[in-house]
């Protein structure tokens, strides 16, 4: 049985998408290959391709590399699909921007996200953003008033150009 499948970070969605890159050409993609193409430690993709093994979104075969298992395939194409998207820890400062998609997965963080006017096709602008992965601090221009977001709930909220008016 797998473990409960997390939000999917933005370490673990680039790691799907690299799996699936690799498996385009090969059957399976070996962890020194992902490792090259994430620019990270050999190391590292060891233990992450543990636990997306443990979440179901991978298989790993000892020395023969990993594929992507169907649901890792699935959302290694939804996240594929909404690449002309970037987050809103991405989205440069003072850029006006439109609301594809917000996490959809937790009833009471979508309520919330409604509260501050964060749903799709909301025009905002990003005013600020701390370091180290601090909050965003954005204007919503249905509300006329700024909002704070914290960095974990941004990484979820996808954007695209606004529109010109």
């Amino acid at each position: 049985m797998n473990a409960a499948r997390p939000r999917l970070t933005r370490s673990v969605e680039d790691y799907l998408k690299a799996v699936y890159s690799l498996t385009e050409r090969e059957e399976s993609a070996s962890t020194s290959a992902l490792a090259e193409a994430l620019d990270v430690q050999p190391a590292s993709v060891t233990g992450m391709v543990k636990r997306l093994a443990a979440y179901g979104y991978l298989e790993h075969a000892r020395y023969h590399g990993v594929r992507l298992t169907e649901t890792g395939s699935s959302e290694a194409l939804r996240i594929i699909e909404r690449s002309d998207c970037v987050t809103l820890n991405e989205v440069a400062l003072g850029l006006a921007v439109q609301i594809r998609s917000v996490p959809d997965e937790d009833p009471d963080r979508l309520r919330y996200l409604g509260t501050l006017g964060l749903v799709p096709g909301a025009r905002i602008t990003v005013q600020e953003r701390a370091p180290l992965d601090g909050p965003t601090t954005v204007s919503v221009e249905s509300r006329g008033d700024t909002e704070v977001i914290d960095s974990d709930l941004a990484d979820g909220i996808f954007l695209i150009p606004a529109p010109g008016r």
